[in-house]
Formats: structure tokens, C-alpha cells, sequence
């Protein structure tokens, strides 16, 4: 029973991590057309503006849907060890 609510909550992981990364392929676009401009001068005033820009490789993507994984599994684990301790009965009862 307990691995049953483990596997809903990897379900969650993947699902969650597919939908980000749409969205985080939408945002280094943008950051990469714009940059982020960083003022690195001195403190005796000269200005010396860098535009940095944001890459994007597979590696970062894997390692994204591991956090994912990893993070939903382990948000799942205290409530879904309680409830594979409830019996049918119990639960219907308490919702």
C-alpha cells in the first residue's frame, strides 16, 4: 500500500517537473535576449556593466527533473506512511 501512494507521488514529480520545463525554456529565452545587466564597478564610482546571459544544457535539465523527483518524493513520504496506516474504514471516517 505504501509503495502505491510512493508511485502517486513520483507521478506527481514527473508531471510536475515536464510542466516546468517549458516554462524554464520561456524564461532563460527571455533572460538570454535581455540579459542581466550586473554593475561590477569599483566603489570610487567608475561603472563597469556586464550583461550576463543564461545558458541552458541537458545536464541542467536531468538534474531539474531529479530535484523534482527527489523533492516529491520526499514531500510524500510522512503522510503517505500515515495513511497506509489507516484502514478503509478509518479514512473514509476522518474525511
Amino acid at each position: 500500500m505504501l509503495l502505491t501512494f510512493l508511485l502517486e507521488a513520483l507521478i506527481v514529480g514527473v508531471i510536475g517537473g515536464i510542466v516546468g520545463l517549458p516554462l524554464t525554456f520561456v524564461g532563460t529565452y527571455l533572460l538570454d535576449i535581455n540579459g542581466i545587466p550586473f554593475n561590477s564597478g569599483s566603489s570610487n564610482g567608475s561603472n563597469l556593466l556586464i550583461l550576463i546571459r543564461p545558458l541552458l544544457s541537458m545536464s541542467d535539465v536531468g538534474i531539474s527533473i531529479a530535484i523534482a523527483l527527489v523533492t516529491s518524493i520526499i514531500a510524500g513520504i510522512y503522510p503517505e506512511w500515515k495513511a497506509s496506516k489507516l484502514t478503509v474504514i478509518e479514512a473514509v471516517r476522518k474525511d
